[in-house]
């Protein structure tokens, strides 16, 4: 299916597949139609990074596109495969943590029963005859039984596929949520008799935000937050125009920071440097989005300035509304993951600001390149 470019957001996109998934009529409209298309194309574009959750989306695609050629003769295997597939990515999109084995796992579950639904529909449209009179009543005798009672239990196994499905994304919804906060302990009253020291809880785990010592402050819709320095590529401001043209294609062409005279691995700093020009020439960065809650669903709509990140040999951009000119040393960090973030910072002018945890965004929604020495 092709779609024209699309104005929606990713929120609205994955509302959309909600109430397709809940809807007790499947046969599309025209205009209903293009509208699921057009939201299945813009999710599409923001995890085109992302095996699985692109190819789910190319599927329900094509079967949208053969749901609205069919007209109201919508067999109910293609039906059924639609909404466990919408379900599938309204979970991956609510589901924070990136696991790359189990999407893996899910994309060749998936396309399995794509490629089984693809034989069925096949398979009819070659024996396709003149549609049969109704059925007399009571044809089926005794014999019929087994048959019958197959075809029962087949719909019944499709009917609980879905269930888990839409229950894998209620599930998603509910862990977006934030836990209650625990009831501070009340320190004891000095007169009070000292009792033996409890042993100390095991510290947390520390993630590789919380060694940054410079953070780069920085817009996003509006929130405020950082990103440690390390991770900073490059900063460029190129206007709202060539912003809003970035969002809308999800991607960052690397060839746009060439500049007059130099070679374009002189725009950059870090891995980006290292490469030669005929890959640079060639790679296009992903949007990243952090999620979180109150995070923004899509780009910030106000961008001007490009920020690039950099870890290893993974790669994004983020669309900000304004980003400081040099960074700031960090004095204080307190804990608190939440999606992309991973707690606040405070700096050294006593500002506070949301950190990212710019590394798990990476991995799940970076472009991988490979190193330089394994290039040929």
């Amino acid at each position: 299916m092709t779609s024209p470019p699309s104005t929606l957001s990713i929120d609205d996109s994955i509302q959309i597949l909600k109430a397709e998934i809940l809807a007790p009529d499947w046969r599309l409209s025209a205009s209903r139609g293009q509208r699921l298309g057009e939201a299945l194309s813009c999710l599409k574009r923001r995890y085109s990074s992302r095996k699985a959750p692109a190819a789910i989306l190319t599927m329900a695609m094509s079967v949208v596109d053969y749901m609205m050629k069919t007209g109201e003769r919508v067999p109910p295997a293609a039906v059924d495969f639609l909404k466990e597939a919408l379900a599938h990515v309204v979970g991956i999109h609510e589901q924070a943590d990136f696991v790359p084995e189990e999407e893996e796992q899910l994309f060749r579950t998936v396309y399995g029963r794509f490629s089984l639904l693809k034989g069925r529909l096949g398979a009819g449209r070659s024996t396709a005859t003149p549609p049969p009179p109704p059925p007399k009543a009571s044809t089926a005798g005794p014999g019929d039984l087994p048959s019958l009672l197959a075809a029962l239990t087949g719909t019944l196994e499709q009917a609980e596929r879905l269930t888990e499905a839409l229950r894998a994304a209620v599930a998603g919804l509910s862990q977006a949520l934030p836990e209650p906060p625990l009831p501070e302990k009340a320190e004891p009253a000095p007169e009070a008799a000292v009792s033996p020291p409890a042993a100390a809880p095991a510290p947390p785990v520390s993630r590789q935000p919380y060694l940054a010592t410079e953070v780069r402050p920085l817009a996003l819709g509006n929130e405020i937050l950082g990103v440690p320095e390390s991770y900073v590529t490059l900063v460029k401001d190129l206007g709202r125009e060539r912003m809003a043209a970035y969002a809308r294609e999800s991607r960052v062409p690397a060839r746009d920071f060439k500049r007059l005279f130099g070679r374009l691995a002189g725009a950059f700093r870090g891995p980006l440097a290292e490469l030669p020009e005929a890959v640079l020439r060639d790679l296009v960065f992903p949007v990243l989005v952090p999620m979180g809650m109150e995070m923004p669903q899509g780009p910030d709509p106000e961008a001007a300035t490009v920020l690039l990140l950099s870890n290893g040999h993974r790669h994004g951009a983020l669309l900000c509304a304004e980003v400081g000119e040099e960074p700031m040393a960090l004095v204080r960090f307190r804990q608190g993951a939440d999606g992309d973030l991973a707690g606040t910072a405070i700096l050294a002018d006593g500002t506070s600001v949301r950190l990212v945890d710019v590394s798990d965004l990476l991995r799940r929604e970076g472009h991988l390149t490979v190193a330089p020495e394994e290039l040929p």
